[in-house]
This record gives C-alpha cells, sequence and structure tokens, in this order.
C-alpha cells in the first residue's frame, strides 16, 4: 500500500526530529554550533530594521548550519562506505569543505552588508 503526501511528510518530519536530536545529544560542536545559531537569530532581531535584513541575517546563518550538518554527516558515511575509491573520498571531502567555505563567506559578508548599509 502506497503513502499519501502527508504521510510522507510526517515520516520525513519524524526522522528529521530523531537525527536533530542524535546529532544535539552526542556531538558538542553541534550543540556550540546551534547555541551560536540561536543567539545570532535574537541578536538579527535587534539589529535588522526590515524585514528583508531579517530574512538575510536568518538564512544566512541557517545555511550555514544546514551545510555544516551535511558535511558532518556526510563525510564519515562517504569514508565508511567508499573504501575502494579513495579518490573519490577524498574529491568528495574537498567539495564539503568548499561548501562549508562559501556558507561562512555567505554568513559574513551578509551580516556585514546588513551591519554597515
Amino acid at each position: 500500500m502506497s503513502k499519501n503526501f502527508t504521510d510522507t511528510l510526517i515520516d520525513v518530519l519524524k526522522y528529521s526530529i530523531e537525527g536533530f536530536k542524535a546529532d544535539f545529544m552526542n556531538k558538542k560542536n553541534f550543540q556550540q554550533e546551534i547555541s551560536l545559531a540561536l543567539f545570532l537569530i535574537i541578536v538579527s532581531f535587534i539589529i535588522s530594521e526590515t524585514t528583508i535584513q531579517k530574512i538575510l541575517l536568518i538564512s544566512s546563518i541557517l545555511i550555514m548550519v544546514i551545510v555544516d550538518f551535511f558535511n558532518h554527516n556526510v563525510l564519515p558515511a562517504v569514508e565508511r562506505f567508499s573504501f575502494n575509491n579513495l579518490k573519490s573520498v577524498s574529491r568528495i571531502k574537498n567539495i564539503t569543505k568548499i561548501l562549508v567555505y562559501f556558507a561562512i563567506i555567505n554568513l559574513i559578508s551578509t551580516w556585514l552588508f546588513v551591519l554597515f548599509t
């Protein structure tokens, strides 16, 4: 029997919450990152003057959290299951580092842009 769209969304939400809880409970750096993200979100409501500024600041924070979450959860899986092709593992590691780098650049440039314009 196939699931309907609502059931699929509920399952996705349930598994996402379970994954978030597992990472939050087991990884100290993820706890620190979420704490910093929450702090920055509060600060963004204080320093931003317009709704667009709030959206830009908060989205830059969320992008950073998503990319870092992806980086810390995909790399161990890739390393574990791709031991036959070390070149591919190295390439994936480099790509994830580039993603984190661009997310950091996006976060910093967005915050500087909002703060100084």
